[in-house]
């Protein structure tokens, strides 16, 4: 594990806003990895929720992801992790977290290809006793490396023994590929929590100028990327001529990779198109120029291949908005023109 994987701390005015609900989560999460002789797994916070907690924001949705890579037993799963959370919660008591249910649903083709993603609801008790008791649902996850797509499905195959490098690469955009890490303090009483955050492609730097990209590896050629990415498609190379998207014609060789790599990710899973233009408008963020360039690449895809349930739960998402945000995704969605190549 590399040092980078450590991250910094999280300054104490932003700790101080993370619920005391979702800490007695994630202590019971770190008990039961020191049950399971596992402590030295990172325990990390993913997605949304680290993004929200440094816009200052309620966080919630927390994603748990563990990290299984350095594990010796090389068939462990998080979902067999997760299958002995409710009875560790029925003996340990003092994590105040009990009532745990596994209540993730998967089909075949989400269990053949690896989607080890599992979502529990379980009830959290005060720290200190008497009432007020939540009922909270948490999603874990593994870190996920490589993943690949079939050109019928969008549904990937995955790598769930990725680093957490990796992990935070195949997010959507650099805001979400933030990570908390999660440990115990040391020299620290009552099991007391610290945070360090993880900021590998810049998303800290792009929540202070509230913009929009995606995350990519900084220190690919983009010969080799433009030949992994490109290439290999006859419509996107003759897309990539068209709009001078070639090695040879970038000077400037990481707006390339930015590029480069945002073709990837949009059209990997087009509905990616429409996620961003809903976060621009949600957030009042400014989408990254490089968004713009590569939207050609993946329109047809999110035309034909994106199945209509799950445009209908991004519209309505975006339609529970206000109406300034709700104009605001009309204006990026329908205004600008796009190439049409």
């Amino acid at each position: 594990m590399s040092a980078s994987d450590e991250g910094v701390p999280l300054p104490a005015e932003v700790t101080q806003r993370i619920p005391h609900r979702d800490a007695s989560v994630l202590r019971f999460f770190l008990g039961f990895l020191q049950a399971r002789q596992l402590e030295n797994v990172p325990l990390l916070i993913a997605g949304g929720y680290v993004r929200d907690l440094l816009l200052h924001r309620r966080p919630d949705d927390l994603d748990i992801a563990l990290c299984l890579r350095d594990v010796a037993d090389v068939e462990l799963r998080v979902e067999d992790l997760v299958e002995a959370m409710p009875a560790f919660a029925d003996a340990a008591p003092q994590f105040h977290v009990s009532d745990v249910h596994i209540v993730t649903i998967r089909s075949d083709e989400t269990k053949s290809k690896l989607l080890d993603t599992v979502k529990l609801h379980m009830v959290v008790s005060p720290r200190g006793g008497g009432d007020g008791e939540e009922r909270f649902e948490v999603d874990v996850m593994p870190t996920i490396g490589e993943e690949s797509y079939d050109d019928d499905s969008r549904i990937p195959t995955r790598n769930q023994r990725g680093s957490i490098k990796e992990d935070a690469l195949r997010r959507d955009l650099t805001i979400g590929a933030l990570l908390l890490r999660v440990q115990y303090a040391a020299e620290a009483a009552q099991n007391e929590l610290e945070y360090r955050l993880i900021d590998y492609y810049g998303g800290v730097e792009d929540l202070r100028h509230a913009v929009l990209r995606s995350p990519y590896p900084r220190d690919a050629d983009c010969r080799q990327l433009y030949g992994m990415i490109v290439q290999p498609n006859p419509t996107a190379e003759r897309m990539a001529h068209a709009l001078a998207l070639l090695p040879e014609s970038w000077s400037d060789k990481e707006a390339l990779a930015q590029r480069l790599w945002w073709i990837k990710v949009l059209v990997e899973d087009p509905l990616r198109v429409v996620r961003v233009l809903r976060f621009a408008a949600k957030l009042n963020f400014t989408l990254h120029d490089a968004f713009w360039d590569v939207v050609p690449f993946a329109v047809e895809k999110l035309r034909d291949m994106v199945a209509g349930s799950r445009k209908l739960t991004e519209i309505l998402k975006i339609a529970n908005y206000s109406s300034q945000k709700l104009r605001a995704f009309v204006r990026m969605a329908f205004v600008r023109r796009i190439p049409i190549i």
